[in-house]
C-alpha cells in the first residue's frame, strides 16, 4: 500500500521512450505485451521513477513543478501512483 514514506521506483521489466513531450510505456513482463501512453504529468512522474524516490520527494517535485498546491498535488499524484501499481508499472518498498 502506497504511504507517504513509500519508495517507488518504476518497474525494471518496463521499457520506455519520450516520443513528442509523451512517454509511451511498453510493458513486457506479461504477454502479449500492452503500451501505456501517458500525459504531461504522468510523463513527468514516469521520468522521476526512473531511480528509486520518497513519495514526499516526489510530491514536492511535483509542487514545485506544476504550481499546484500540495494537497491537489497529493490528490493526483495517489491516483496517478495507484494506477501505475494496479497495472504493475511500480515496484514499492514501504
Amino acid at each position: 500500500m502506497l504511504s507517504e514514506t513509500s519508495e517507488i521506483q518504476a518497474n525494471p521489466l518496463c521499457t520506455w521512450k519520450e516520443l513528442g513531450g509523451k512517454i509511451i510505456v511498453l510493458q513486457t513482463n506479461i504477454n502479449p505485451p500492452v503500451t501505456h501512453e501517458l500525459n504531461s504529468t504522468g510523463s513527468f512522474i514516469w521520468s522521476k521513477l526512473q531511480t528509486r524516490i520518497k513519495f514526499i520527494d516526489l510530491l514536492e517535485e511535483m509542487t514545485n513543478e506544476f504550481e499546484v498546491s500540495k494537497t491537489e498535488a497529493r490528490s493526483d499524484l495517489i491516483e496517478i501512483l495507484s494506477t501505475f501499481e494496479k497495472k504493475d508499472l511500480l515496484c514499492l518498498k514501504n
